[in-house]
């Protein structure tokens, strides 16, 4: 699924080339596929290095305390969501101060649209893991969400960096 993701980011970022798209939406594109590429590398990374061990993913009152298992998951999820849409909700915030009066350009206007998405992603993902989650189908379930908010708020900032270096990206 993650690998489709970066497929359609990838072909996006194609079809924005061949057509009239501004190069700052179409380099941020391109980031958004490579941000994701990175990610599955990193996991599959991360699985290699963990030796293959299997993850527990059961609730935290069915799981036995020991040191080794004392951080269930769903506090965990819930703390990374709540930071992640407090970010994204912060830029989207500066965003409109620093805009002004001045019309938005179409990448500053995908990318606040991505942030949007990215918080409505995490305030729904943080509204079903706040309490538990509660078995292996809602932690997967849990962790692409949490992967879209994440990917969303790498898009809503990757076009409001790519707007400050307009003339860079679009000199020829």
């Amino acid at each position: 699924m993650y690998a489709f993701s970066a497929l359609a980011a990838l072909v996006a970022a194609l079809v924005m080339l061949a057509n009239d798209v501004p190069m700052t939406l179409i380099v941020a594109t391109f980031s958004l596929a490579a941000i994701i590429v990175l990610y599955i590398a990193s996991a599959l990374l991360w699985e290699a290095l963990s030796g293959a061990q299997e993850v527990d993913l059961r609730p935290a009152a069915a799981i036995p305390q020991t040191p080794e298992r004392t951080f269930p998951l769903s506090p965990a999820m819930a703390q990374a969501t709540q930071l992640a849409v407090t970010v994204q909700g912060v830029v989207l915030g500066l965003v409109f101060a620093f805009l002004g009066s001045r019309e938005a350009t179409a990448t500053i206007k995908v990318g606040a649209v991505a942030l949007v998405v990215g918080v409505i992603l995490g305030l729904l993902l943080y509204a079903l893991v706040v309490i538990e989650v509660p078995g292996n189908s809602c932690a997967a379930m849990a962790g692409v969400l949490f992967n879209w908010c994440l990917w969303s708020a790498s898009y809503g900032l990757t076009c409001v960096v790519c707007s400050l270096f307009d003339q860079t990206l679009t000199k020829g």
